[in-house]
């Protein structure tokens, strides 16, 4: 997965979940891993380290963006995304 960057680790799957309906909904190709682990046995969310959510170099800058939208919403960033 050279041309891949991994860009956030979520400890809980629903948060996850939530970011990667908002990457899907930009189109955004993604792979996530360690879902269904954590998804099936939440404590071993530390013990595996969290749920990873990887994406393509070329979208990586993009994909930051929204993450810090979802992380902060009070600072929206929409008016930049909004051009893609």
């Amino acid at each position: 997965m050279e041309d891949w960057k991994l860009l956030h680790v979520f400890s809980y799957y629903h948060e996850a979940l939530l970011f990667i309906a908002k990457l899907e909904a930009y189109e955004i190709p993604h792979v996530v891993q360690d879902y269904n682990t954590i998804t099936i046995q939440p404590f071993y969310s530390q013990a595996i380290g969290g749920i990873k959510v990887w994406v393509k170099n070329q979208d990586l800058e993009v994909a930051q963006q929204l993450l810090q939208e979802y992380l902060d919403p009070n600072k929206s960033v929409n008016s930049s995304l909004d051009d893609l």
